[in-house]
């Protein structure tokens, strides 16, 4: 009965504006409190999906329909323009949404890690039944250990910190270069997702064979989180990439919508972005890393996609795809 009245009131939530909205708004937040935020279902790319009433993204996708849809525009395209499947590493996988919004296919394959516990069960309640999608209880770091952490959660985010306490839970975190040794079905994945609150760098820094090796597409989550290296730390992946064969950089804002695309050479080009995070009202940037060789045609695609869809009156959408990149 619970999980119907919750699906029930963020259902007219989202569906509802002006001072409707902020009734069952209110009414929703009534229910978190006092009937211990039950679960609910609700749609989310296409598919119902299982999670927390407190979870945020069906209230944004509501609200901002670019939102958390990059992943979908991705994998068509790398099905597309390789072998007609998709592997993929999803680090940092919550209750599932990403791999819901890159409309897994059957002969695609999706190895989707979440250590928090909470958000770990709707994941596997949300995926059980697809036998294409892994499901493991681990995070991800530089390096393969076992840790004791706790994590906050709230609004379907969970921010995991290293500590040691009674309020602990002991967690494997590997290293994805480990991983990928141990599940060989994913040991050329097509492209790697990382979103996980802070710890994105130590994860990519923990891929670096693999991305040497394999050069997938990669997309993560760049938010300063109150780290103090933000900025250097940002340029030093940027800069690993470079290394290792990439050539640009494709940047989102936290919205979803397209930014622009940056030679991953042009450091100062990447700096005046990084200062402008910084000293700007953006949350943060997804940073997307195409395949070499994929650069021009994905994010040609893109450009088009958004003018398509997005171009503001008046404006002549054939003369916005063909401004200077």
């Amino acid at each position: 009965m619970k999980e119907l009245l919750a699906s029930f009131l963020y259902r007219r939530q989202v569906a509802s504006r002006g001072p409707g909205r902020w009734l069952w708004t209110k009414a929703r937040g009534g229910l978190i409190r006092f009937a211990g935020d039950p679960s609910c279902r609700m749609e989310a790319h296409g598919r119902r999906l299982e999670m927390p009433l407190s979870h945020s993204l069906p209230a944004i996708l509501s609200r901002h329909p670019c939102y958390d849809t990059l992943p979908g525009r991705l994998a068509a395209f790398l099905r597309d323009s390789g072998a007609g499947h998709l592997v993929t590493i999803d680090v940092g996988a919550n209750i599932g949404d990403t791999v819901a919004a890159m409309r897994p296919e059957d002969a695609d394959l999706y190895l989707a890690l979440e250590p928090c516990p909470r958000f770990r069960r709707f994941l596997e309640k949300n995926w059980r039944a697809a036998r294409n999608v892994v499901v493991l209880d681990a995070a991800c770091g530089e390096t393969t250990t076992e840790a004791r952490v706790s994590f906050r959660t709230a609004l379907g985010t969970a921010r995991m910190g290293f500590e040691n306490g009674p309020a602990t839970t002991g967690v494997r975190v590997v290293a994805i270069d480990d991983l990928l040794s141990e599940q060989p079905r994913f040991a050329r994945p097509d492209l790697i997702k990382i979103d996980t609150d802070g710890h994105d760098f130590a994860v990519l820094r923990g891929a670096r064979r693999t991305i040497a090796r394999v050069r997938p597409a990669v997309l993560f989550e760049c938010d300063i989180f109150g780290n103090p290296r933000y900025i250097e730390e940002t340029l030093e992946t940027l800069e690993s990439f470079h290394d290792a064969g990439y050539e640009s950089v494709i940047v989102y804002d936290n919205f979803g919508y397209l930014a622009g695309r940056y030679s991953l050479a042009d450091r100062a080009a990447l700096e005046a972005l990084l200062f402008y995070q910084a000293t700007s009202e953006v949350f943060y940037f997804d940073l997307l890393l195409p395949r070499p060789g994929d650069d021009e045609a994905f994010h040609r695609a893109e450009r088009e996609f958004f003018a398509r869809t997005h171009a503001k009156a008046g404006l002549d959408r054939e003369k916005l795809v063909a401004l200077p990149r």
